[in-house]
This record gives structure tokens, sequence and C-alpha cells, in this order.
């Protein structure tokens, strides 16, 4: 048992810690509730520092932020609320897991009740008191020893149009006679990979499995560092409800040698139809978001989001946003980014058009994959998801 309560007296004392490197943008909206039921009880605003800074004595803990103590559970659904020394540990498995940690916690501070002993609880207990905020609705760990087909189509041997590959080779997605594409260890893996006459990387996609409109959605990667290396989650619609223009959105898109860099873009696509009858034009807004530090997107887990409603869009990364956009205003975004989006996840390597390829040995050997731990789609009750193939529903 700890000494460690909450109260008037102590609670002044404490600060939240989080991880530098991917966090989820659902924990950090769940912690600015936290902030704010704290100055309630203690009239002052509760800081917050990312884990890489000096430790403090009084801390809250939360979800992977580098402390010694209190472990989050191994468990997905679980979490945990432990009290260790002057700390608080707030953890879950999985992010959704480690937001009802923090909505239990703030309960508990409303009732006043001390936390001297270790609290348990899971998101699929405590997700029926949500309220109006997100709730995973799909979602795929890459767990298991395959790609679950019932969630993704997997690309093999299609070829990629977007431009010539460099040296005249042919570019194509997922290699099958030698798999380039799998899941290990709990993660999926893209490993860029070449021949004499051609360059392999790989797509997984949801079209005519799954779509959805509104919510968030988020994906935590280590991508590769190499030249040309071309990653992406991005998002396709059909056409709107006039038949215009449909949408395209790069949740993150990398192809720089350094890995330091993702864009998170938005394209409203005229159809040919719209360009003979209106003369229709591409609407593209590019958002870049640096790196914080050297380490770059390559040598970490990081978190990447995007935020859709009806009226505006934002892009999140490694759990707080960088740019939102109004997309209420514009006719052309209004239409395209009001239906359905459904998922690629992909990784292309060779184009000319993206500045060429790597030529680094050890980066062909060391860096050549796009590693993605889990992709989740969240949403709010009145927003909707479909299955396209009802064998595929999942709770």
């Amino acid at each position: 048992m700890s000494n460690f309560s909450f109260g008037k007296t102590n609670l002044s004392k404490y600060c939240i810690t989080y991880p530098k490197y991917n966090m989820s943008y659902l924990v950090t909206l769940e912690l600015k509730k936290l902030v704010k039921a704290a100055k309630k009880i203690t009239g002052k605003d509760m800081k917050m520092y990312a884990d890489n800074e000096k430790p403090h004595v009084y801390e809250i803990v939360v979800d992977a932020a580098d402390r010694d103590g209190g472990d989050a559970p191994t468990d997905y659904d679980t979490y945990i609320i432990a009290p260790i020394g002057t700390k608080l540990f707030v953890r879950g498995g999985r992010p959704y897991s480690t937001v009802a940690a923090v909505k239990r916690l703030i309960k508990l501070l409303k009732v006043g009740k001390p936390i001297t002993e270790t609290v348990t609880g899971s998101y699929e207990n405590d997700q029926s008191s949500f309220g109006s905020d997100y709730r995973l609705k799909w979602g795929d760990d890459f767990d298991g020893t395959e790609i679950d087909t019932s969630k993704w189509d997997v690309y093999y041997g299609r070829k990629v149009c977007y431009s010539n590959g460099v040296g005249g080779k042919t570019t194509y997605r997922c290699r099958e006679d030698k798999p380039n594409t799998f899941v290990k260890d709990g993660s999926l893996y893209i490993c860029a990979d070449q021949t004499e006459d051609a360059y392999y990387g790989g797509m997984l996609c949801t079209q005519g499995i799954m779509r959805y409109k509104y919510g968030f959605i988020e994906i935590s990667t280590i991508h590769p560092k190499g030249l040309g290396f071309w990653t992406a989650l991005w998002l396709n619609s059909d056409a709107g409800k006039n038949g215009d223009y449909f949408a395209e959105v790069d949740v993150e898109e990398c192809y720089g040698d350094g890995g330091d860099w993702v864009f998170g873009n938005t394209f409203s696509w005229p159809t040919e139809k719209c360009k003979k009858e209106h003369n229709g034009k591409l609407v593209h807004v590019n958002n870049k978001r640096p790196a914080r530090d050297e380490r770059g997107f390559w040598q970490d887990y990081h978190t990447f989001g995007f935020e859709w409603d009806e009226e505006t869009v934002t892009f999140t990364c490694d759990g707080f946003p960088y740019v939102t956009q109004d997309i209420h205003s514009n006719p052309v975004e209004n239409e395209a980014f009001t239906v359905p989006f459904f998922l690629r996840l992909s990784m292309a390597c060779g184009f000319a058009s993206r500045g060429g390829i790597t030529d680094d040995p050890w980066e062909w050997e060391n860096s050549n994959k796009f590693i993605v731990d889990y992709v989740n789609i969240y949403q709010k009750p009145d927003q909707e998801i479909i299955y396209e193939r009802k064998s595929d529903e999942k709770k």
C-alpha cells in the first residue's frame, strides 16, 4: 500500500508526464479534461511535461511515459491506476484503454476518493459511459502470423502507374514469390525490395470491405529512412453528392531521404466529367510536419492521426494537432468530404518523381521497412461505419 492519496492537500503538487513519442491524440483530449478537473479542486493549472524532460517528484505518469514502475497491462483492453511512491501511474494496454483509465481517474477525483492502492478496469466495461466521446469502431493490431484478409485486400503483383521507375525498372506493390509484406511480432511490415528489373513495395486496402464517414483515425508507425521509400496511410472516397469531386487524404505521407518529416494532405480531385463540363480544378492543401529532433520518424514509433467532421479536418502527430482546415466554406471540399472513405496503407519505391531511390546498401538492408503497430478508427455515436462485406462485420 502507498502513502499516496488525492485531495486538496497534495493534488496541487502534481504535474502530468506523458510520452514524447507515440501518444494518442485521444489521450491528449482526455488529459485536458483531467487538468480542468484538477483546477476545480486546487484552483491551479496542472502542468504537463514530456517524459524527456527532468523528472518531477510528484507526477501523474500517463500511457507509456518513460518512468520506472507501473508497467502497462499486456492485455489491450485493461488499464491500471497505480500509486507507487509519490507517483501515480495511469496506463492502458492500448490508447483506448488509457483513455478509459484517465476518465476513471477524473471520476475518482470528483468524488474525492483517495487512491491508496492499484485500481484496475477495462475499456470494454467502461465505454458505455463515454457519452458523446469517441469509441473504438474498427482497428487492426496486426497480431497473429498473417494479414487479416477480412479487413484488408492485399495488392500482390500489381503495377504502380504513378510514373516510370528509376533506370527503367517496373514498380510493383506486394511481392508474392518472395513475400515482402507480412505480419511479425505484433506489427505489419512492408519492406522495399528490388531486382534487376523491378522495384517492390506493398499496399493493403479496405475498398470493398469497409468505409467510414467522420471520426478520428490514428496509426502508429516506424518510417523507413532512405531516399524514395514512399510511405503513406491514405484515404479515398467515391465522387461526392454532385458527382464532380472525390476526396483523398494523406493521414501521413513521407518520401524524404531523412525520414524526418511527414505530410498531412487533403485533395479534392475533379472527375473527368467535372473537368470537361465545369473546368474542374484540383484543390490541394499540403501540410508538412517535421520531426521534433534528430531521431526523425524512423527510430521510434510515432502516432499520426486525422480527425474529420462536417466542418473541419485536423491532423495530429504524437498526440497533438499541428493543423486544422475548414472544409465547410469551400463548396468543392464540402462536396468531396461528405462521402465515406476507404483506407490504403502502402509503401512504394523507385520513382523518379519522388527524387529517385537510395543507393546506400545500409539503408536497403536496415531501414527499408515501413512498420505499423496498429490502425484504429474511432467514432462518436452519430458517426457512420460501413461494412461492405456483411460477413466481415465486427462489433
